[in-house]
């Protein structure tokens, strides 16, 4: 099961990147050879998708609701391994399709047992330490 919070989904697609060192490279006219420059250890930032079920169609505007009330905050994400990565910065979150759901094919904790609707989010989120 995984989830960006208290946030559950019922998968995820993506991870986030861990911290690693980040260097610059220096180069100057008339000087041979390269030279590198240590900036420290940064994360990029990790598009995530998520698909989150849903009782109603309605759901949609206040599930959504809930996942931008998160945007500046620091979380906990949990993929749908099970690998946990603390202390990540949820910097954007958007609706990308709501769809509806022929036949629930499976059902997992923390989701609606016969769900109406899928909805699509793409979230961007940063690894902070």
């Amino acid at each position: 099961m995984s989830n960006i919070g208290s946030q559950y989904f019922f998968s995820m697609i993506g991870t986030v990147t861990p911290e690693a060192p980040e260097v610059e490279i220096i180069r100057r006219p008339g000087v041979d050879g390269i030279a590198y420059r240590d900036l420290g250890e940064r994360a990029k930032e990790s598009p995530l998708r998520t698909v989150t079920m849903l009782s109603s169609t309605a759901a949609a505007k206040t599930t959504l609701a809930a996942y931008k009330a998160l945007i500046g905050t620091d979380q906990t994400v949990v993929d749908d391994m099970g690998n946990s990565i603390s202390n990540v910065m949820i910097l954007d979150v958007e609706f990308l399709a709501q769809r509806p759901v022929i036949a629930a094919v499976c059902t997992k904790a923390n989701q609606p047992a016969n769900p109406v609707a899928s909805l699509v989010c793409g979230w961007i989120v940063q690894a902070t330490s």
